[in-house]
């Protein structure tokens, strides 16, 4: 703990609250417990594969160690709840009948009430992960749950179970010390979030609203206060006669990826004057190619099919993005089609589009736990945009005063989000969960 003056802190905070260092306190005693359950959360094979996904197994996990807490717990599907088939955002063809949330709260406590809605503090996080692919590469197995040299290793180490985790050990802390909430507090473990999903988080929206959330699906334990928008797009193209070799179909490929680069570009520099993404990794990947692939593979097959798939960040609205990526498709792709004799339907999602959101004015929650966070580490935490996450869905269905903050590690690092070797540190998820700590004792007014 560190000592401040009170220059440093918002006027009115008190460092010195006695219940928020009892749950620091406690959590600190329980260390190695909150590291443990991490390992079994990540021993819980829970992969997103698009069209369905394995969060069931890890949400009965989860359930049942809340319930034997004396938490009630809602398991739901997002499809049960009203209104979510129906909604603008929803987006089909992802088993989301069979992939359920779960939401806990304490048991005097009415969910639907206006209480909630007007008050209440939501915790979330995703159940669901990247697939792990080529184990092989990874030193350690990715659904082991394996602590060495001050990390743990695992699929969804960051991305997200250190959340659940997290949060689970305040909602322990809470209930083990007999610490009452003058202000609600619910927990929500979401599911597909991965490839752009976005159900699970609209249907917590829907059904369990409340004034605040903090989604903790963040980075380098920064505050992410405002989300980014864009998508990941594709375009396919096919020759209009049968080709035994590739040679135009890669050359017509280099045209488009070419073409989508130039406006890449202007993505850049358009998020490089966002005050929330200047000066971080994001501009440099507001253009990012995932796919270039031609071909049948087989000698003797037609060879005329191609395929291009990339992703902008970017603050543009989806009309104003699509007019810009169907200017660059009219104007420079058609042309090379025709004198190459292909044809294509065009450019489509393979995402759902993410509506870029900023950050809310006069968001004293935002000074709230930075202050816990400085009180914790010695340092305000930066405040900068989100990466593509469910903050957007969050912030515009849930509530306006919604953040991410984590500790994953960005994914174009060794051992980052999404790559082999998945981990996070055991000193920032202790700090993490102890700045929670101190802010979710503040926020709800623990007694």
């Amino acid at each position: 703990m560190t000592d401040f003056t009170d220059e440093v802190l918002t006027p009115g905070f008190d460092a010195n609250d006695a219940v928020a260092r009892r749950l620091e306190e406690w959590i600190v005693a329980h260390e190695q417990d909150l590291y443990d359950y991490l390992c079994e959360l990540i021993s819980y094979d829970t992969t997103n594969y698009q069209t369905h996904g394995l969060e069931e197994i890890g949400q009965e996990f989860l359930a049942k160690s809340l319930e034997d807490l004396g938490y009630a717990v809602d398991i739901y599907a997002p499809d049960d709840v009203p209104g979510l088939t129906e909604h603008e955002e929803f987006l089909p063809g992802r088993g989301s009948a069979d992939r359920p949330n779960l939401t806990a709260y304490h048991k005097d406590v009415d969910p639907q009430s206006a209480t909630v809605r007007e008050q209440g503090l939501l915790l979330a996080a995703h159940m669901d992960v990247m697939p792990a692919g080529d184990e092989s590469a990874w030193t350690y197995p990715p659904f082991a749950g394996t602590i060495a040299d001050g990390r743990i290793y695992g699929r969804g180490s960051g991305d997200n179970k250190f959340g659940l985790a997290s949060s689970y050990m305040i909602m322990r802390g809470i209930a083990e010390l007999g610490l009452k909430a003058e202000i609600p507090l619910l927990f929500t473990s979401y599911t597909d979030e991965e490839y752009g999903g976005g159900n699970g988080a609209l249907a917590s929206c829907l059904k369990y609203p409340t004034r605040s959330i903090i989604n903790l699906d963040g980075g380098n334990s920064e505050l992410w206060v405002a989300a980014l928008g864009g998508g990941l797009f594709a375009l396919d193209f096919q020759s209009e006669t049968v080709v035994g070799v590739n040679n135009k179909t890669a050359g017509l490929l280099c045209i488009a990826q070419s073409a989508f680069a130039k406006l890449g570009e202007q993505a850049v520099e358009r998020l490089s004057q966002n005050e929330w993404y200047r000066d971080t990794e994001f501009v440099e990947y507001a253009y990012r190619l995932f796919a270039m692939s031609c071909g049948a593979g087989a000698l003797g097959a037609n060879q005329g099919s191609g395929h291009l798939s990339w992703s902008y960040y970017t603050d543009w609205s989806e009309e104003e993005l699509f007019a810009r990526m169907n200017a660059v498709y009219e104007n420079e792709i058609v042309p090379a089609m025709r004198r190459l004799g292909f044809k294509s339907n065009g450019i489509y999602k393979t995402t759902r589009f993410f509506p870029y959101s900023g950050c809310a004015e006069n968001n004293t929650d935002l000074d709230l736990i930075s202050d816990c966070a400085a009180l914790v580490t010695g340092e305000h935490p930066r405040r900068a945009g989100a990466s593509l996450s469910d903050l957007n869905i969050f912030m515009k269905y849930g509530s306006p005063l919604s953040f991410n903050y984590g500790i994953f590690r960005d994914f174009n690092l060794p051992g980052g989000a999404h790559q082999p070797d998945e981990f996070i540190d055991c000193e920032e998820f202790l700090t993490i969960t102890r700045v929670l700590a101190h802010f979710v004792a503040r926020y709800c007014k623990l007694n």
